[in-house]
This record gives C-alpha cells, structure tokens and sequence, in this order.
C-alpha cells in the first residue's frame, strides 16, 4: 500500500502489516493497517492518486487531497473497516479504486476490499465539516447516531427493508422465556435503539395466511385484536434485554392486521379516521384510540342533472332572499314527454300545447328543486338542533348516532357551509379541551392527586378531535400526544409512551411536561444517565419547574451518588421550599448517614401542615422513621 506521512510530508509504499511505520529514521507510528479488524484509528484514501492517509477523528476535513492536491468531491466511509475514499472531479486514468455517481465504492472498499450492500445514509458531519455516505449506524467524527430509530406503526416488510443490514433471526424457546439466535427463527432482532438499554423484536412474517399463522407463533410475544389473513402492522415492537443465554422479553408487542382488499374479511372491517386502526364495522369505538367508529360514510360526489334554466329559477326565486343552502342529492322522478300528451287525436297537436308543455316541466322542476331545498334545510336544522343539544349535553361520543361527534361530520358531509362548520369547531374545541388542560396543569402542582388511566384516556381522545378541529394548532397537537403518552405510562406502558411524548415535545419546543415524562420513562427502565440527560432538557425548557431537579436527584440516589442527590434535592427546594418530597429523601440520607439531628429536621419539614407531596405511606413512614432518628439522636 502507499502511504503518506502527513507529519513529513513523505510518501512510502510498505506492505499493508500493523502497525504503519513511516519511514523516515527514527520513524513513528501512523496507525494499525485499515484491513485489521481490531483497528480504532481513521484512514482515509485518494482513488486518485492511490494513497493511504491517516485522519484525525478530532480533526476536521480537507477540501483536496493532500498528495495529489485534486479536490475532493464525494466522500464513502466503509462499514467494514475505518476506511474513508475520497473521489474528485478530476479523474485520473487507470484507476484501481473509485467512488461511482452513487457514492459506493467500486469493485470494492480500498482498505478491506469487501464491497457493500448495504442502504447508505447520508450525513453532514459538524465536528468533521464535511459530508459523507455511509452505511454506518454511527458518526466516528461527532458519535452522532445516523440511523433513524424504527417509527410505528409500520408493515413489517417496509421495517424489515428500512434496517435490512442490522436484523437477524430468532427463534422464542417458551419453556425458557428466552430469544435465541435461529436461521430459521420466526422473529427479527433489531439492535437497541438510541438512548434505550432495551433492544427490539419484530415478528419475521409480513403477512398472516390464517389465523392458526398468529396463534401457533406469535401469540406468546405480541398481541393482536384481529388475527385474521392479511399483512402485519406493528404498533409496538416487543423490547427484549440481553441475558446470559439470548434475550429475555420485558414487554409483549401489538400487532394487527390490514386485511385483504376484496376480501370478506375486508368488507366487514372498518378503519378507524383518527389513527388508523381496524376494527369490525360493528364495533362503536376504536380499541387504540377510543375515537367513535360508527362515522357517517361520505356523501356522494354525483351531481343532480339540473338544466341551467331550473338553476337560474333556483337562484331568481331563492337565493335573492340571501340564503345559499345546499342542495343534497336526490333522484328525481322519471317523467318524460309522453307523459303529458293527451290521449286524443295525437296526428293534430293542439294550439300551444308545446308552450303549455314546456311551462309544465318547467314549472315541476322548480317545484321539485323548492322540495329538495326545504327538505335539505329541514334536515339541515335538524342536524344542527341535534348537535347543539349533544354539544350542551356533553355528548360528544357514544354509542349511538345522537353524539356530537357523529353528527358533526353528518353535518359536515351534507355540504353545511364553511361559516357553520367554523361557528361549530369554536363551539367544540373549549368543551374538548377544558378536561384535558385542567389534568395536564393539575400534573404541574405539588401534591397532586392524580386520576387513573381512564381519566386521561377520555382527555386525549377529546384532545385528539380538538386537534383534528384545529389543524394548524401545534400546541393543541402536543397536549393531545401527551395525554395519549400519559395512559400508555399510567399501563406502564413505557415504551409506547414514548413516541407520543417525543411527539409532543417536538411540537411544542419550549413546553417542559413531555420530556419531563420522556425521563420518567427512562427512570422506570432504570437508565439512570439517559433519564438526566431529559431531566436538564426539562430545565433548559423551564428552570423554575422543581420536579426536574427531584428527578435529577432521585436518579442520582438509585445510582448512590448521594452527594450529586443531595444537590438537587435542595436545587427543588429553591424553587419549592413547601415540597416535602425532597424533605423527605434528605431526611432518610441523613438516617443512612446517621446525622440524626439533620434528618428529624428534614423529617419534620417533610411532615409540616404546609407541607405538600407526602401521600399514602409516605407518611406513616416518615412519622415513624422520624421517632426512630430523634430517638437516636438523644433528644
């Protein structure tokens, strides 16, 4: 291989044997050679002028190749070796080595000489100043991870194309518990996602032939509400932990299936408008989201057949009054010319009898469009006076039609004007969100009691058509998104709480509650460190907020770093100095350090009237956790 010392400005041609020594006496170590799999440091190679050089990960990138000097226009880093080709727009001759118009190093990576097949990314890299391609998961420059984490719901054939280089098969053993790796193995690995100590399984089937494929192989790791034929979507993968012998699973997945189209399992089941699901058409509410099933169907795009001269009748004798009402689609009788001719002498018309016929159909449509109007602005009104009672009544879904939800879009799908769909969202969307913004603001209060689940499942299913209602509200978007995180968290469903909360986050960048919730989640999964990276999120968001400072401190108590603990348990006290939560930590710190004195102080505020946060046993314990330090304190 040829070499260049950047350092001597040297080139030398040596054979590829770790270590890379340049040449020159008393010669120093450039790196181990590319093709060595134990090798950490970077080379980089001109398909130019052929030469090795080796690149400094803190460094950053040149704009032209330092040997040859010819400007660097395209950039491959291999996934094989530490290997970074570099092509430039002036090509020379005979080369060994190039990059294509794809970026893919052709017939193969200079530096292992093993090709890829893999699906590249590309990436901007800061830290480097330069972009490159890469089939890599992971930027060696600034440990930016470059493969998007898997998003759900998805098909299990577009998941399986989308990280297609890092799955392999395995095989669940029901007697153990345990995953092991299995060619033949129904289930895919997917390596662990970013910031997660857990790692994924995905069913390895795209598509169900039978119910007997769901329930002889999949059922002991993924639930799913229909197991019928047709092609598998994953709402939820399963999260496995490494274990001694394979992988344990910690949480089953969900799964369902989108059934053949055509089918007569097809034509029974309906798909839900809020989030996609399917259910049988007989089913009232979805079993994901709980939004109303039973919509109105669309009304038909057909138009009457109404000749221009009935359409002018209709605008001289109606639409003067100022009053545009929709007319809805009916079919008109069937009448025709024959129908008025008299039964007589038939040879001979009578004088006028074209004019007397002609004014009689006119005369008819127009008194057929006038029935259609007063029957479509009857029904009109009788939609509205049922939607403005369900609306008083707080009925805005059921089991019946009469719920405002249903009746909305019946009087959306009639052709009701913009003006009264309008004047009905303003109506709709303070009665959707009054619930959901008094539990989300609640949640911000020290000593809150906090509903169960079913609570805040109704307040994101009235978030969820809030949002719908008001298409460009971002923050109404995120409210809805966390309360949905809310229920999955409250089911301890921790890893499905986090795509909405992330969600949630993301649509409201300066609203501290989501990641907050994201650094609950890791807590509860016991990665402390990713947990506190979320928490300082929180406090960049709102440096006020005490609970962040709590949480930041009850990590560092699950990891004993008491002293990090103690910090930020008194950092929450600033902002809150009636919280007793942190009181009470740093009373029992002091009962572990046997700084009695301290800790029947901190017992004490922690059990103070004023005092808000204790619930439950708490209490109990921290009176009698209290006599037990004063009584060791010699008080």
């Amino acid at each position: 291989m040829k070499v260049f010392c950047p350092t001597h400005k040297r080139r030398f041609t040596t054979d590829a044997v770790t270590p890379i020594v340049c040449e020159r006496e008393g010669g120093h170590v450039l790196g181990s050679a590319p093709n060595d799999p134990a090798t950490k440091n970077l080379w980089a190679y001109c398909c130019n002028c052929a030469n090795f050089i080796p690149l400094n990960p803190s460094g950053v990138a040149d704009g032209s190749c330092p040997v040859c000097d010819r400007e660097i226009t395209g950039r491959f880093l291999c996934e094989h070796c530490r290997t970074l080709s570099f092509e430039s727009s002036e090509s020379a001759k005979n080369k060994e080595f190039r990059l294509t118009e794809d970026g893919v190093p052709k017939p193969y990576c200079a530096g292992c000489l093993k090709s890829t097949k893999s699906k590249l990314r590309d990436h901007e890299c800061e830290s480097f100043a330069a972009s490159y391609k890469t089939p890599r998961d992971t930027c060696p420059f600034c440990a930016e991870t470059l493969a998007a984490p898997p998003s759900f719901p998805s098909s299990v054939s577009k998941l399986i194309e989308d990280i297609q280089e890092s799955i392999s098969p395995l095989e669940f053993d029901a007697e153990s518990n345990q995953l092991h790796e299995s060619r033949s193995g129904n289930y895919v690995f997917v390596s662990p996602t970013r910031n997660s100590s857990f790692s994924m399984v995905i069913p390895k089937a795209p598509r169900f032939n039978t119910r007997r494929d769901y329930y002889d192989t999949y059922q002991e790791l993924f639930n799913c509400d229909n197991p019928i034929p047709g092609e598998v979507i994953i709402l939820a993968p399963a999260m496995v932990e490494k274990s001694e012998n394979g992988w344990t699973l910690r949480e089953p997945g969900n799964i369902e299936v989108n059934p053949d189209s055509g089918s007569k399992v097809a034509a029974a089941t309906i798909k839900c408008a809020s989030c996609g699901a399917f259910g049988s058409r007989g089913r009232a509410f979805c079993k994901r989201c709980g939004s109303a099933m039973n919509q109105v169907e669309p009304a038909s795009a057909a138009t009457p057949g109404y000749s221009d001269q009935a359409v002018e009748t209709f605008h001289a004798n109606i639409g003067a009054s100022g009053h545009s009402p929709t007319l809805t689609a009916a079919p008109a009788p069937s009448t025709s010319q024959t129908d008025v001719v008299p039964p007589s002498d038939t040879s001979k018309p009578k004088p006028n009898a074209g004019v007397r016929i002609g004014l009689g159909v006119a005369a008819g449509v127009v008194f057929l469009i006038v029935i259609i109007v007063v029957a479509a602005t009857m029904s009109g009104s009788s939609v509205e006076g049922k939607l403005d009672n369900a609306i008083t009544k707080r009925n805005l879904f059921g089991s019946s039609s009469d719920n405002a939800y249903a009746l909305y879009y019946q009087l959306k799908n009639s052709g009701a004007s913009e003006e009264t769909m309008k004047r009905y969202r303003e109506k709709l969307t303070p009665v959707l969100t009054t619930h959901g913004e008094q539990l989300i603001n609640g949640l911000m209060q020290l000593g809150y009691d906090e509903p169960d689940a079913s609570e805040w499942q109704d307040a994101a299913k009235n978030l969820d058509w809030a949002a719908e209602l008001n298409p460009g509200n971002s923050s109404m978007a995120a409210r809805a998104a966390y309360c949905n995180g809310r229920v999955a968290f409250l089911q301890k469903r921790y890893d499905q709480a986090l795509t909405p909360w992330t969600r949630a986050a993301d649509l409201d960048k300066s609203w501290v509650l989501p990641v907050n919730g994201i650094g609950m989640v890791y807590t509860s999964k016991r990665d402390f460190g990713t947990a506190r990276s979320y928490f300082f999120q929180a406090l960049q968001r709102d440096s006020n907020w005490p609970f962040p400072y709590e949480n930041i401190g009850n990590a560092y108590w699950e990891e004993k770093d008491f002293g990090h603990a103690k910090e930020f348990y008194q950092k929450a006290l600033e902002k809150a100095p009636n919280w007793a939560k942190p009181h009470y930590h740093l009373a029992y710190m002091a009962l572990d350090a046997k700084d009695y004195p301290t800790a029947v102080t901190e017992f004490d505020a922690a059990l103070d009237s004023n005092a808000k946060g204790l619930k439950g046993v708490e209490v109990s314990h921290a009176q009698r956790d209290r006599e037990k330090a004063q009584r060791l304190s010699g008080r």
